[in-house]
């Protein structure tokens, strides 16, 4: 669900206090993850390499680039040829975006530079009427979209509550595609109820990564929840908070 546009009354520190945040965020977000099996832990956490940073992906032990791309609004194909080129490597999209036209430019697009240079995370959204055999039928969509075998990280679209994340059709969907070799990692958006969403996903221990809709246009109404973020990312090995691509174009 996209957020309401940026208020006219909001007050210039509001950009600095977004700054110190997500500073505070970032030295948890980057902290070890030894000890957890399965975990990445022998990747490097923070590697440079020709003019670009990469950063350790929550417990995937992909290296994506700090600078990641959406999918929505539909972007420019050559300045994603560009941005690609420039070492950017993880690209965000979703079964919905565009009416599936996003993952289909994405598609032609890793087909055009090669897959092995991108990493590729799209959604599937889960509504009450939505059977384990619905969600397979989505994600298999996604995947002739994105004319690729293998979705590097599955997500579920906008989870609003700790339930959808261990819902039994969503985790017996998540075993199905494991089993047929749909995607590398599981994990999550959430717009609302950041607080109770990701702390879920951190107990349950199910979920790889997390992308959290946070940005400096919606400070005053997640500031609260994102301050605590860093006390238990830091102790759970879930990490790999990524402000969402999409998200009023920041």
């Amino acid at each position: 669900m996209k957020p309401e546009g940026p208020s006219m009354n909001r007050k210039p520190q509001d950009r600095r206090t977004f700054i110190r945040t997500m500073a505070g965020s970032a030295v948890a977000l980057g902290s070890s993850l030894a000890g957890l099996a399965g975990s990445g832990r022998t990747a490097p956490a923070r590697l440079e390499k020709n003019d670009m940073v990469y950063r350790r992906l929550g417990r995937t032990g992909l290296q994506v680039s700090e600078i990641s791309l959406g999918g929505s609004p539909l972007p420019d194909p050559n300045l994603l040829r560009a941005l690609i080129d420039r070492g950017i490597n993880y690209i965000d999209t979703s079964h919905n975006y565009d009416n599936g036209n996003s993952e289909r430019m994405i598609g032609r697009l890793l087909k055009d530079v090669g897959r092995d240079k991108v990493r590729v995370s799209t959604k599937f959204h889960v509504t009450d009427r939505d059977t384990v055999v619905s969600i397979v039928a989505s994600v298999h969509g996604s995947l002739r979209r994105l004319a690729t075998e293998t979705i590097d990280v599955l997500c579920i679209h906008g989870a609003e509550s700790a339930d959808v994340l261990v819902d039994e059709r969503v985790l017996s969907a998540y075993e199905q595609l494991k089993r047929e070799g749909a995607y590398r990692f599981r994990g999550l958006s959430c717009h609302v109820n950041h607080d109770e969403v990701v702390r879920k996903a951190v107990e349950c221990g199910l979920y790889d990564m997390v992308q959290v809709g946070y940005n400096v246009f919606d400070i005053q109404e997640t500031s609260g929840e994102v301050e605590t973020y860093p006390d238990y990312l830091g102790a759970s090995g879930l990490r790999g908070l990524l402000a969402l691509a999409h998200s009023r174009d920041v």
